[in-house]
């Protein structure tokens, strides 16, 4: 169903009519959609991208609504109650978005991530470096260097990226960082570029998924439980860690 509801909110923009806050809903709507093709086709993508797309969905269908039950001679109150009932829809789908949020914000963000901050702030040094993707709380907390990939705050590995088409590892390879923190499902991969594999160890893990096995009916739990497993890599030549 979402299917169908997406296509016509991509394609009202063509039907021929006087409503141009619908019609320019679905331009934008179909604009931000292509969008989020290209970057999922290139990359990593999060559901809070969807939000822009969302909001323009909600206002097309609220529009296609309204010019429904107002052709249909349903009368004022009918339009009314017709908005209504899309606006509970949406007001039902973000209280549960919200259990969600909470319930990451409590054991993703405030456990998992935090803890392998705080974890580098008590085991590396001041002048270490630390290569990674989640930059944020793990950056924050650990107080020390980060190089991160794609490279949202370290140009250097964007000018890898580009001098070279390196992905993660190959740019780890390059950099040397003193630490990698890597999701538990891609760990194994380090072992695919030798002059890794023959330099890291891993030192640390830290897996929250046990305690959130509760909420496992949860809806999009599979985005909440998400970035709750993490391993730390140090550089076996690396001194005075673990201590």
């Amino acid at each position: 169903m979402s299917w169908a509801f997406g296509i016509v909110c991509a394609c009202y923009w063509m039907v021929p009519s006087r409503d141009r806050i619908g019609r320019t809903a679905s331009i934008v709507y179909l604009g931000s959609v292509l969008y989020l093709a290209f970057v999922g086709s290139a990359g990593m993508i999060f559901p809070w991208y969807f939000c822009p797309a969302n909001a323009m969905a909600a206002v097309v269908l609220s529009r296609i609504i309204s010019r429904v039950l107002s052709e249909s001679g349903a009368g004022r109150f009918a339009s009314l109650a017709g908005l209504g009932a899309a606006v509970g829809v949406l007001c039902f789908v973000s209280v549960f978005s919200l259990v969600g949020l909470r319930v990451r914000q409590q054991f993703v963000e405030d456990g998992a991530r935090r803890s392998v901050g705080v974890w580098l702030r008590e085991n590396a040094k001041p002048t270490d470096t630390v290569f990674l993707e989640p930059i944020g709380y793990i950056g924050y907390y650990s107080g020390i260097h980060v190089l991160d990939f794609p490279g949202l705050v370290t140009p250097e590995v964007v000018a890898i990226r580009k001098r070279t088409g390196l992905g993660f590892f190959g740019c780890a390879s390059i950099l040397k960082p003193d630490w990698i923190v890597l999701r538990t499902a891609d760990q194994d991969r380090i072992a695919l570029e030798p002059a890794l594999a023959r330099t890291y160890r891993a030192v640390a893990s830290f897996d929250f998924l046990p305690k959130l096995a509760r909420f496992s009916d949860l809806p999009g739990f599979g985005f909440v439980s998400s970035d709750s497993r993490f391993v730390v890599f140090r550089r076996v030549s690396t001194s005075g860690a673990g201590r």
